[in-house]
């Protein structure tokens, strides 16, 4: 078992996909001239040049190297990144995500505005919550199954492999049955780890020490029963499935102390779990394609500082 896996790359760093968010929003309005309008739910081709598409926008592999190059991060952190952002400019147009700001049959040219209208949206909702819960200060522990990401497997194929594992593991009793039956999955030629993690906070901290991905934190507390399992969640070392463990909640001034410690990690966990309900949501509306090739494209883009 090696607990360092779920961890972020740089205690107290920001993940890079979240680092590449407010450049990536802007550098959308970039594609904007470069969509087309067809008819939904017919096929489509991507053009030459682009590596994805979110509904009819295209993503350049160009654009991809310009968000990286900015950025200092890799060509897929910048392309998620860009694809994430596609998703929250859609769901701008989400009444519930506008406030009073409704705005519908918006141009692609406007796509940055959109994606930061729903963004700054979520972040209110997050403030206007107050002060943490006692359940948000509460220390979680799990027990998880990675499907890490590799040069030999394609992100479908991995990810197909986490849905295997979820499956076999739905129906385990405790969580060394989840073990169990997350290590007797068959995955060839791929690197599946399965193990118990020390008890973490909304911070990510771990009680003995190193600091978890911020999208495995976020999955973690939006399980809220013992035993509940988690949908695949990816993060930027591969496709996790979790279950919870335990969900403590300390009490006298040990939770006064939290309290005070984690109000601002809380903040960001509630924004953090927000967006993803909202990208899980239209994730599953929207057609979104990334080309075969689209490592190989990308690998043709220079990212080196300039």
């Amino acid at each position: 078992m090696i607990a360092s896996w779920p961890r972020a790359r740089t205690a107290g760093r920001p993940p890079a996909r979240a680092a590449v968010r407010i450049f990536a929003i802007v550098a959308m309005a970039t594609i904007g001239s470069c969509a087309r309008d067809r008819p939904r739910g017919t096929p489509s081709v991507l053009r030459e040049g682009d590596v994805a598409r979110v509904g009819d926008m295209g993503i350049p592999a160009a654009l991809v190297g310009s968000v990286a190059r900015a950025r200092g991060v890799g060509t897929r952190d910048a392309l998620d990144a860009l694809i994430e952002d596609a998703l929250f400019a859609t769901a701008a147009r989400d009444p519930r995500l506008q406030g009073n700001d409704a705005n519908g049959g918006a141009r692609w040219a406007e796509i940055a505005a959109l994606s930061r209208r729903a963004i700054e949206r979520i972040r209110r909702d997050a403030h206007e919550q107050g002060p943490p819960s006692d359940d948000e200060l509460a220390t979680l522990t799990v027990v998880h199954a990675v499907v890490l990401r590799s040069t030999i497997l394609s992100d479908g194929e991995a990810a197909g492999l986490a849905n295997a594992i979820r499956d076999a593991v739905a129906g385990s009793a405790d969580a060394s049955d989840f073990e169990k039956r997350a290590s007797g999955v068959p995955h060839p030629n791929a690197r599946v780890v399965v193990q118990r993690l020390a008890p973490f906070g909304a911070d990510g901290a771990m009680s003995e020490g190193g600091i978890l991905d911020p999208a495995f934190v976020a999955a973690a507390f939006a399980l809220r029963a013992p035993n509940e399992t988690s949908p695949v969640v990816e993060t930027s070392f591969g496709w996790h499935v979790l279950r919870l463990i335990e969900r403590r909640v300390s009490e006298g001034e040990t939770l006064k102390r939290r309290r005070e410690d984690l109000a601002g990690a809380v903040t960001t966990l509630r924004e953090r779990m927000a967006q993803r309900r909202v990208l899980d949501s239209w994730r599953a509306r929207e057609r979104v394609e990334v080309a075969g090739p689209a490592i190989a494209l990308m690998a043709t883009v220079r990212v080196e500082s300039e």
